[in-house]
């Protein structure tokens, strides 16, 4: 792996130097500086996220770095002795937003930044937007728990009830759903979807993270 990830930043670099704006070799250089931490020296990450914004902001820059500032730099930003990288990630996502993507990512990226700083009734519009673009099952449970925190709760029964599907594979949108029927004052319902439960694993009232619906090569 440690020589794959070698090799693939190698050849990026020999082609940078070969053209120094090439957009493309600069997003895949970030992404790849990302995905093989043990390749850095610094914060190349970072710097090649960044580089690439600023070379031209594009759906694919923005939306890039904005999710890297959002989700990973504001974890590490101390250790740089640097601030303000969620309110730069709103303001380089709203940027993004501007360029009217035709992928449900940015939409649903901003969406998730505003639930996760929990502006619920500010998120729900992007989530829905994104929905509509990509029918995403993800997209549908995160927009439940907006309505649900909102004490909007026969909102977001309905939409955790479509959200629990197959592909609930950790029951997470049918524990929520278990929540909001309890909340409804449905007890029946609520020990019906408990039976359902108590051979598994739960975790308490949450969304379904949007960590791998930001960072993508291809938006």
């Amino acid at each position: 792996m440690a020589a794959n990830s070698a090799r693939e930043i190698k050849e990026l670099l020999q082609k940078l130097e070969k053209d120094s704006n090439n957009l493309d070799v600069l997003n895949s250089l970030a992404i790849a500086y990302f995905e093989y931490s043990n390749q850095k020296s610094n914060k190349e990450d970072f710097d090649y996220f960044e580089r690439a914004y600023n070379l031209k902001k594009t759906v694919k820059s923005t939306h890039n770095f904005a999710w890297f500032l959002y989700f990973e730099w504001s974890e590490i930003e101390w250790y740089w002795k640097e601030d303000g990288a969620i309110e730069r990630a709103f303001q380089i996502q709203e940027e993004c937003i501007a360029l009217n993507p035709k992928s449900y990512y940015p939409y649903y990226l901003y969406g998730y930044m505003l639930l996760d700083q929990r502006k619920f009734k500010e998120a729900i519009p992007f989530l829905t937007k994104a929905y509509q673009i990509g029918k995403c099952r993800d997209i549908l449970h995160n927009i439940g728990y907006c309505h649900f925190q909102l004490d909007e709760f026969q909102i977001a029964k309905d939409y955790f009830t479509q959200s629990a599907t197959e592909s609930d594979t950790e029951k997470r949108s049918l524990y929520n759903l278990a929540l909001t029927e309890w909340k409804l004052n449905n007890g029946a319902q609520v020990k019906h979807i408990a039976d359902e439960l108590s051979t598994i694993d739960t975790e308490i009232h949450d969304t379904i993270s949007g960590y791998n619906i930001g960072f993508t090569r291809w938006v």
